[in-house]
């Protein structure tokens, strides 16, 4: 999604029965290590605007990203905690 990595968004849990539920990839282009996260949409998501919780493995702390559609949804912004918003 920028100069430095792919990202992909699939369906996760269930073999995609559960609508919610998502698996985040972050692909470095070149050097670095994948990026998994699981996350969740919640309810609070209103028209173009998705917010999801992401669970992590590694500790137990809640963290929130974003996800959010150009009224022509044609573009996607990703807002995750301490990292860069990618378009």
């Amino acid at each position: 999604m920028n100069d430095e990595s792919y990202i992909t968004i699939i369906s996760d849990f269930d073999g995609g029965k559960d609508k919610t539920k998502f698996m985040l990839e972050k692909i470095p282009k070149k050097g670095k290590e994948k990026i998994l996260k699981r996350f969740q949409v919640t309810d609070s998501s209103t028209g173009n605007k998705l917010i999801a919780m992401i669970f992590s493995k590694e500790s137990n702390r809640t963290s929130f990203l974003t996800l959010e559609l150009n009224k022509d949804k044609t573009e996607i912004t990703i807002t995750m905690p301490n990292e860069k918003t990618v378009t």
